[in-house]
Protein backbone atom coordinates (compact mmCIF):
# COMPACT_ATOMS: atom_id res chain seq x y z
CA UNK A 1 0.00 0.00 0.00
CA UNK A 2 2.89 2.47 0.44
CA UNK A 3 4.41 2.54 -2.53
CA UNK A 4 0.96 2.85 -4.03
CA UNK A 5 0.79 6.22 -2.03
CA UNK A 6 3.53 7.00 -2.86
CA UNK A 7 3.12 6.42 -6.81
CA UNK A 8 0.23 8.35 -6.60
CA UNK A 9 1.66 11.54 -4.50
CA UNK A 10 4.40 11.79 -6.76
CA UNK A 11 1.83 11.89 -9.34
CA UNK A 12 0.06 14.68 -8.23
CA UNK A 13 3.35 16.40 -8.10
CA UNK A 14 4.37 15.99 -11.30
CA UNK A 15 0.75 17.26 -12.80
CA UNK A 16 1.05 20.38 -10.51
CA UNK A 17 4.23 21.02 -11.43
CA UNK A 18 3.39 20.94 -15.67
CA UNK A 19 0.37 23.36 -14.81
CA UNK A 20 2.35 26.11 -13.31
CA UNK A 21 4.72 25.82 -15.94
CA UNK A 22 2.13 26.31 -18.83
CA UNK A 23 1.30 29.58 -20.03
CA UNK A 24 -1.48 30.52 -22.44
CA UNK A 25 -0.29 31.67 -25.87
CA UNK A 26 -1.38 35.44 -27.38
CA UNK A 27 -0.79 36.16 -30.77
CA UNK A 28 0.19 39.69 -31.57
CA UNK A 29 -2.35 39.84 -34.18
CA UNK A 30 -4.94 38.89 -31.03
CA UNK A 31 -3.74 42.00 -28.88
CA UNK A 32 -5.09 44.33 -31.62
CA UNK A 33 -8.40 46.21 -31.32
CA UNK A 34 -10.17 45.30 -34.39
CA UNK A 35 -10.42 48.13 -36.84
CA UNK A 36 -13.07 50.76 -36.15
CA UNK A 37 -13.41 54.38 -34.74
CA UNK A 38 -9.67 56.08 -34.09
CA UNK A 39 -9.02 55.30 -30.27
CA UNK A 40 -8.52 57.57 -27.27
CA UNK A 41 -6.47 55.88 -24.86
CA UNK A 42 -3.31 57.33 -23.24
CA UNK A 43 -0.14 56.68 -25.05
CA UNK A 44 1.69 53.50 -23.72
CA UNK A 45 5.28 52.55 -23.76
CA UNK A 46 6.14 49.40 -26.05
CA UNK A 47 9.63 49.00 -25.44
CA UNK A 48 8.95 45.75 -23.40
CA UNK A 49 5.98 44.64 -24.94
CA UNK A 50 6.38 41.48 -27.55
CA UNK A 51 3.45 42.00 -29.45
CA UNK A 52 4.28 45.85 -30.51
CA UNK A 53 3.49 46.39 -34.26
CA UNK A 54 6.23 48.79 -34.95
CA UNK A 55 8.39 48.69 -37.54
CA UNK A 56 11.71 49.90 -36.27
CA UNK A 57 13.62 49.36 -39.40
CA UNK A 58 11.76 51.98 -40.88
CA UNK A 59 13.43 54.72 -38.60
CA UNK A 60 15.63 57.49 -40.66
CA UNK A 61 16.45 60.79 -41.45
CA UNK A 62 17.14 63.20 -38.04
CA UNK A 63 15.39 64.89 -35.64
CA UNK A 64 16.47 68.60 -33.92
CA UNK A 65 15.03 69.40 -30.15
CA UNK A 66 16.13 71.74 -27.41
CA UNK A 67 16.96 70.44 -24.30
CA UNK A 68 17.91 72.16 -21.00
CA UNK A 69 19.16 75.50 -22.75
CA UNK A 70 20.81 73.89 -26.27
CA UNK A 71 20.17 72.70 -29.49
CA UNK A 72 20.60 68.96 -30.05
CA UNK A 73 20.54 67.01 -33.31
CA UNK A 74 20.46 62.92 -33.11
CA UNK A 75 19.14 60.23 -35.48
CA UNK A 76 15.73 59.13 -35.88
CA UNK A 77 16.53 55.89 -34.09
CA UNK A 78 18.44 57.15 -30.74
CA UNK A 79 21.68 57.15 -31.85
CA UNK A 80 24.34 60.11 -32.71
CA UNK A 81 23.67 62.79 -30.90
CA UNK A 82 25.31 66.25 -31.30
CA UNK A 83 25.03 69.15 -29.71
CA UNK A 84 24.56 72.07 -32.09
CA UNK A 85 24.75 75.30 -29.98
CA UNK A 86 26.61 75.87 -26.87
CA UNK A 87 25.53 79.43 -25.32
CA UNK A 88 25.30 80.91 -21.87
CA UNK A 89 22.11 81.93 -22.85
CA UNK A 90 19.20 79.24 -23.62
CA UNK A 91 18.92 78.57 -26.98
CA UNK A 92 15.22 76.68 -27.95
CA UNK A 93 12.58 75.89 -30.38
CA UNK A 94 14.74 74.90 -33.44
CA UNK A 95 12.98 74.46 -37.05
CA UNK A 96 14.55 72.62 -40.31
CA UNK A 97 13.78 74.97 -43.24
CA UNK A 98 11.98 72.81 -45.97
CA UNK A 99 15.81 72.14 -47.33
CA UNK A 100 16.84 70.93 -44.42
CA UNK A 101 20.09 73.30 -44.83
CA UNK A 102 19.46 75.51 -42.16
CA UNK A 103 18.19 75.91 -38.75
CA UNK A 104 15.78 78.93 -36.72
CA UNK A 105 15.55 79.05 -33.29
CA UNK A 106 14.88 81.62 -30.31
CA UNK A 107 17.40 82.64 -28.20
CA UNK A 108 18.12 85.16 -25.54
CA UNK A 109 21.43 85.62 -26.49
CA UNK A 110 20.37 89.58 -26.44
CA UNK A 111 18.79 89.81 -23.58
CA UNK A 112 15.56 89.64 -24.94
CA UNK A 113 13.95 86.45 -27.21
CA UNK A 114 14.74 87.03 -30.50
CA UNK A 115 14.69 84.59 -33.81
CA UNK A 116 18.26 83.10 -34.81
CA UNK A 117 19.20 81.16 -37.92
CA UNK A 118 21.99 79.05 -38.58
CA UNK A 119 23.35 76.22 -40.82
CA UNK A 120 22.96 72.54 -40.36
CA UNK A 121 25.52 71.77 -38.77
CA UNK A 122 25.15 74.63 -35.91
CA UNK A 123 28.12 77.12 -37.83
CA UNK A 124 27.38 80.79 -38.99
CA UNK A 125 24.14 81.91 -36.33
CA UNK A 126 22.69 85.33 -36.55
CA UNK A 127 19.48 87.48 -35.36
CA UNK A 128 17.04 87.63 -37.66
CA UNK A 129 14.58 89.77 -35.01
CA UNK A 130 15.63 92.63 -33.36
CA UNK A 131 14.19 95.05 -30.49
CA UNK A 132 13.15 97.80 -33.06
CA UNK A 133 9.97 96.19 -34.36
CA UNK A 134 8.86 93.35 -32.70
CA UNK A 135 7.91 94.01 -28.89
CA UNK A 136 6.68 90.48 -28.10
CA UNK A 137 7.21 87.36 -30.25
CA UNK A 138 5.67 84.15 -29.77
CA UNK A 139 6.63 81.43 -29.60
CA UNK A 140 8.85 79.74 -32.24
CA UNK A 141 9.92 80.67 -36.24
CA UNK A 142 7.99 79.07 -38.72
CA UNK A 143 9.06 78.95 -41.84
CA UNK A 144 7.10 80.08 -45.17
CA UNK A 145 6.03 77.52 -47.55
CA UNK A 146 8.91 78.24 -50.53
CA UNK A 147 11.48 78.23 -47.66
CA UNK A 148 12.51 81.56 -48.55
CA UNK A 149 11.26 83.22 -45.52
CA UNK A 150 10.80 82.60 -41.72
CA UNK A 151 7.56 83.70 -40.38
CA UNK A 152 6.54 85.05 -36.48
CA UNK A 153 4.01 86.54 -34.59
CA UNK A 154 3.67 89.53 -32.28
CA UNK A 155 1.03 89.65 -29.33
CA UNK A 156 1.37 93.14 -29.47
CA UNK A 157 -0.38 93.24 -32.82
CA UNK A 158 -3.09 90.52 -32.55
CA UNK A 159 -4.19 89.19 -35.81
CA UNK A 160 -1.23 89.62 -38.17
CA UNK A 161 1.35 87.32 -39.15
CA UNK A 162 5.41 88.84 -40.22
CA UNK A 163 8.29 87.12 -42.35
CA UNK A 164 11.98 88.34 -42.59
CA UNK A 165 13.54 86.93 -45.18
CA UNK A 166 16.26 84.36 -44.61
CA UNK A 167 18.80 85.74 -46.74
CA UNK A 168 18.23 89.28 -45.61
CA UNK A 169 21.11 92.03 -45.06
CA UNK A 170 22.02 92.66 -41.66
CA UNK A 171 20.27 94.09 -39.60
CA UNK A 172 17.91 91.64 -40.68
CA UNK A 173 14.66 93.29 -38.50
CA UNK A 174 15.00 96.36 -41.12
CA UNK A 175 13.48 93.45 -43.92
CA UNK A 176 10.53 92.81 -41.47
CA UNK A 177 6.82 93.14 -43.05
CA UNK A 178 3.48 91.64 -42.40
CA UNK A 179 2.74 88.66 -44.65
CA UNK A 180 -0.55 87.12 -42.98
CA UNK A 181 -3.92 88.62 -41.42
CA UNK A 182 -6.41 86.49 -39.55
CA UNK A 183 -9.03 88.32 -41.52
CA UNK A 184 -10.09 90.43 -38.89
CA UNK A 185 -10.13 88.62 -35.76
CA UNK A 186 -8.22 89.56 -33.16
CA UNK A 187 -6.46 85.83 -32.63
CA UNK A 188 -2.93 86.24 -30.82
CA UNK A 189 -1.36 83.76 -32.57
CA UNK A 190 1.49 81.04 -31.19
CA UNK A 191 2.02 78.11 -33.27
CA UNK A 192 1.34 78.13 -36.86
CA UNK A 193 1.82 76.65 -39.91
CA UNK A 194 1.76 78.10 -43.43
CA UNK A 195 0.28 75.99 -45.83
CA UNK A 196 0.41 78.08 -48.72
CA UNK A 197 0.38 81.61 -49.96
CA UNK A 198 -3.09 82.07 -48.50
CA UNK A 199 -4.32 79.22 -46.15
CA UNK A 200 -3.03 79.09 -42.06
CA UNK A 201 -3.39 76.75 -39.71
CA UNK A 202 -2.82 78.80 -36.24
CA UNK A 203 -3.05 78.03 -32.67
CA UNK A 204 -4.57 81.74 -31.61
CA UNK A 205 -6.15 83.15 -28.36
CA UNK A 206 -8.99 85.25 -29.03
CA UNK A 207 -9.15 87.86 -26.14
CA UNK A 208 -12.94 88.59 -26.66
CA UNK A 209 -13.78 85.15 -25.91
CA UNK A 210 -13.37 82.43 -22.67
CA UNK A 211 -11.54 79.36 -22.81
CA UNK A 212 -8.20 79.92 -23.55
CA UNK A 213 -6.22 78.83 -26.88
CA UNK A 214 -7.92 77.28 -29.59
CA UNK A 215 -6.86 75.45 -33.08
CA UNK A 216 -8.19 78.23 -35.83
CA UNK A 217 -8.32 77.58 -40.00
CA UNK A 218 -8.65 80.47 -42.03
CA UNK A 219 -8.16 81.00 -46.06
CA UNK A 220 -6.93 84.79 -45.72
CA UNK A 221 -8.11 84.97 -49.72
CA UNK A 222 -11.76 84.30 -48.25
CA UNK A 223 -13.39 87.60 -46.50
CA UNK A 224 -14.80 84.78 -43.71
CA UNK A 225 -13.50 84.79 -40.14
CA UNK A 226 -11.43 82.11 -38.91
CA UNK A 227 -13.03 78.84 -38.09
CA UNK A 228 -12.18 77.60 -34.40
CA UNK A 229 -12.49 74.11 -33.94
CA UNK A 230 -11.00 73.16 -30.63
CA UNK A 231 -11.32 74.47 -26.92
CA UNK A 232 -8.29 74.52 -24.59
CA UNK A 233 -9.37 75.67 -21.42
CA UNK A 234 -6.75 76.07 -19.08
CA UNK A 235 -3.97 74.08 -21.49
CA UNK A 236 -1.09 76.00 -23.27
CA UNK A 237 -0.79 76.73 -26.66
CA UNK A 238 -1.38 74.07 -28.72
CA UNK A 239 1.69 72.41 -30.93
CA UNK A 240 0.87 71.23 -34.55
CA UNK A 241 3.12 69.42 -37.58
CA UNK A 242 2.03 69.52 -41.02
CA UNK A 243 2.59 66.47 -44.20
CA UNK A 244 1.49 67.19 -47.44
CA UNK A 245 -2.26 67.87 -47.08
CA UNK A 246 -2.25 66.46 -43.20
CA UNK A 247 -1.96 68.13 -40.19
CA UNK A 248 -1.24 66.93 -36.65
CA UNK A 249 -1.98 68.86 -33.93
CA UNK A 250 -2.24 68.55 -29.64
CA UNK A 251 -5.33 70.49 -28.40
CA UNK A 252 -8.28 70.15 -26.09
CA UNK A 253 -12.03 69.53 -26.77
CA UNK A 254 -13.49 69.22 -30.31
CA UNK A 255 -16.26 70.37 -28.54
CA UNK A 256 -16.36 73.90 -28.26
CA UNK A 257 -19.18 73.83 -25.25
CA UNK A 258 -17.22 71.30 -23.23
CA UNK A 259 -13.84 72.90 -21.77
CA UNK A 260 -11.00 70.14 -20.93
CA UNK A 261 -7.73 71.15 -19.26
CA UNK A 262 -6.19 67.31 -21.10
CA UNK A 263 -4.30 67.30 -24.64
CA UNK A 264 -5.84 65.10 -27.36
CA UNK A 265 -3.74 64.32 -30.46
CA UNK A 266 -5.50 64.65 -33.81
CA UNK A 267 -5.04 64.66 -37.80
CA UNK A 268 -6.84 66.91 -40.10
CA UNK A 269 -6.70 66.92 -43.50
CA UNK A 270 -6.05 70.15 -44.67
CA UNK A 271 -7.81 70.57 -47.44
CA UNK A 272 -10.77 71.37 -46.08
CA UNK A 273 -9.45 75.29 -45.05
CA UNK A 274 -11.33 77.46 -47.29
CA UNK A 275 -14.37 74.71 -48.21
CA UNK A 276 -18.27 75.74 -47.86
CA UNK A 277 -18.07 72.42 -45.27
CA UNK A 278 -15.52 73.85 -42.94
CA UNK A 279 -12.78 71.40 -41.15
CA UNK A 280 -15.03 70.65 -38.28
CA UNK A 281 -16.06 67.25 -39.41
CA UNK A 282 -12.55 66.27 -40.84
CA UNK A 283 -10.79 65.73 -37.72
CA UNK A 284 -9.93 62.80 -36.00
CA UNK A 285 -9.09 62.00 -32.81
CA UNK A 286 -5.72 59.85 -31.83
CA UNK A 287 -4.58 59.82 -28.50
CA UNK A 288 -4.85 61.90 -25.24
CA UNK A 289 -2.74 63.28 -22.39
CA UNK A 290 0.20 65.05 -24.96
CA UNK A 291 2.16 67.28 -23.56
CA UNK A 292 0.10 70.45 -25.46
CA UNK A 293 2.93 72.83 -25.40
CA UNK A 294 5.68 70.76 -26.65
CA UNK A 295 6.20 70.33 -30.91
CA UNK A 296 4.80 67.60 -33.56
CA UNK A 297 6.57 66.52 -36.08
CA UNK A 298 6.25 64.31 -38.65
CA UNK A 299 9.00 62.21 -40.38
CA UNK A 300 10.31 62.99 -44.11
CA UNK A 301 8.39 59.77 -45.48
CA UNK A 302 5.30 60.67 -43.30
CA UNK A 303 5.93 57.37 -41.44
CA UNK A 304 6.57 58.56 -38.23
CA UNK A 305 5.17 61.65 -35.76
CA UNK A 306 7.16 62.61 -32.86
CA UNK A 307 5.02 63.78 -30.05
CA UNK A 308 6.08 64.59 -26.39
CA UNK A 309 4.28 63.17 -23.18
CA UNK A 310 5.12 64.30 -19.37
CA UNK A 311 5.47 62.00 -16.49
CA UNK A 312 6.89 62.79 -12.82
CA UNK A 313 7.49 66.55 -14.00
CA UNK A 314 9.93 65.22 -17.22
CA UNK A 315 9.61 65.17 -20.92
CA UNK A 316 9.67 62.32 -22.99
CA UNK A 317 10.25 62.33 -26.34
CA UNK A 318 8.19 59.84 -28.14
CA UNK A 319 7.96 58.33 -32.03
CA UNK A 320 4.20 57.00 -33.45
CA UNK A 321 4.28 55.09 -36.30
CA UNK A 322 1.46 56.44 -38.09
CA UNK A 323 0.52 52.68 -39.88
CA UNK A 324 -1.78 52.53 -37.02
CA UNK A 325 -3.97 55.67 -38.17
CA UNK A 326 -4.58 54.57 -41.85
CA UNK A 327 -5.57 51.14 -40.71
CA UNK A 328 -7.63 52.16 -37.70
CA UNK A 329 -5.62 50.23 -35.42
CA UNK A 330 -5.10 51.01 -31.41
CA UNK A 331 -2.16 53.47 -31.65
CA UNK A 332 -0.69 52.57 -28.32
CA UNK A 333 0.34 49.42 -29.64
CA UNK A 334 2.50 51.32 -32.70
CA UNK A 335 4.55 53.85 -29.93
CA UNK A 336 8.20 54.04 -29.76
CA UNK A 337 10.09 56.03 -26.89
CA UNK A 338 13.13 57.42 -27.53
CA UNK A 339 15.92 57.69 -24.89
CA UNK A 340 15.36 61.67 -24.56
CA UNK A 341 14.04 63.39 -21.98
CA UNK A 342 14.01 66.85 -20.16
CA UNK A 343 13.24 68.95 -17.22
CA UNK A 344 11.62 71.19 -19.85
CA UNK A 345 10.75 71.62 -23.21
CA UNK A 346 11.83 69.21 -25.85
CA UNK A 347 10.06 70.82 -29.12
CA UNK A 348 11.04 67.95 -31.69
CA UNK A 349 11.81 68.93 -35.59
CA UNK A 350 12.41 66.25 -38.21
CA UNK A 351 14.82 67.28 -40.97
CA UNK A 352 13.09 67.24 -44.06
CA UNK A 353 14.51 65.28 -47.27
CA UNK A 354 17.89 66.63 -48.35
CA UNK A 355 18.51 66.70 -52.34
Amino acid sequence: MNIWVYLRSLLILLLLSACAKTEPTVRATEALSPPGPLPTESPISTADRSDSQIDINSLSGKIVYSSEGDVFVINADGTGRTQLTDNPAEDFDPVWSPDGTQIAFRSHRDGDEEVYLMNADGSQSHPLTGTQHIVNLNPHAVWSADGQSVLFSDFNAPGTLYAVPKNCVDPCENAIHAAYNTNGLPLMTTSFVALDASRLFVAAFDRRQQGGYGMYSVDTQLSTQPERLTINSGLASPSLAVYGQWIAFASGNTNLSQPVDDANLYVLDSNCIGSQQGCVGSIQQITSQLQAEDDLSWSADGHWLAFVTSTDNRSHLNLLDTTCITEHRDCAAYIHPLPITSGRYIRPEWRPHVQ
